[in-house]
């Protein structure tokens, strides 16, 4: 099949799993149904040009190369070359691990978290890029949906998307809360970003709300999770954008989150004074005395 005429079914894939998402559906259901998207796109991909694009050094080790895809004159953003998964039935393999690991907590520490969400999201971002590049907010949407699935099965905890506040009609809105069934626990609030770039001040200055307002104060910590902060560079071909200073003056002064975690960790946000790492990071280390 020509990889154009994959698109529609692509597309069809997003609409029904937009539907999903909305619906009383089970997190392991989405998850997989985002999983065969994501495949989806990885195969119509495999018959796209691809080409290097850019290095961005690193303090240990060498350096992250990225490549971008190129069709009808568009370049999708770039993709990290060590961690993007290219071969759809390697990738479904992965998928369909991660799915496995989610409901069994024996499993997290096997599972190839960070290549195979990376590969999801970013596949899916990239066929959108050449295809329907006015569709900006489509990435970003399967992103959130596959990632409020995969912690809803992890967790086995409900989600919603807003905490009421003390004053009357008032709310911190989010990507994704975590509700603990334990009245007396603590829930986790959970912004979800491709990237920040210095919006990055939004997610401490609601932590500072939860913090200050009596209806929710000590009973919500924030943990963010992003892709990266990766753009295309004219001189380098890529770039990380990085605001270690600014996070860390919110950090100090504003508010504190339990860490930064990313699909691709940004170089200039790691050995900062905040905590920085990767989604499996998050999942096997992290995440369970969040959750205790």
């Amino acid at each position: 099949m020509h990889h154009d005429s994959l698109f529609p079914s692509v597309q069809s894939a997003m609409v029904a799993l937009q539907k999903a998402a909305k619906g009383p559906g089970q997190p392991l259901a989405i998850l997989t149904d985002c999983g065969e998207t994501a495949r989806l796109c990885v195969r119509l991909l495999c018959n796209v040009t691809e080409t290097p694009f850019g290095d961005v050094p690193r303090t240990h080790g060498g350096a992250k190369r990225y490549s971008v895809y190129e069709s009808g004159g568009h370049l999708s953003r770039p993709v990290l070359d060590g961690l993007f998964v290219r071969d759809p039935d390697r990738f479904r393999t992965l998928w369909d691990d991660s799915v496995r690991a989610a409901s069994a907590a024996g499993r997290r520490r096997s599972a190839k978290w960070d290549a195979t969400f990376y590969t999801a999201v970013m596949a899916l971002a990239c066929v959108y890029d050449l295809h329907a590049r006015d569709s900006r907010k489509t990435p970003a949407t399967f992103f959130e949906i596959a990632m409020s699935a995969l912690l809803g099965a992890v967790t086995g905890w409900a989600t919603r998307k807003h905490i009421p506040l003390s004053v009357p009609g008032a709310k911190v809105t989010t990507d994704l809360v975590l509700l603990n069934p334990d009245p007396a626990g603590i829930s986790i609030a959970v912004p979800l970003k491709i990237t920040t770039r210095e919006r990055i001040y939004q997610v401490l200055c609601h932590q500072r709300i939860l913090d200050q307002d009596p209806a929710t104060k000590g009973r919500y910590r924030t943990v963010f999770i992003g892709v990266s902060e990766m753009q295309r560079d004219r001189r380098s071909g890529v770039k990380e954008i990085c605001v270690p200073g600014q996070i860390l003056v919110y950090h100090r002064y504003v508010a504190e989150v339990q860490g930064f975690y990313y699909l691709d960790p940004p170089e200039g946000y790691l050995g900062q004074e905040f905590t920085t790492g990767a989604l499996s990071d998050f999942l096997t280390q992290a995440l369970p005395p969040l959750m205790s």
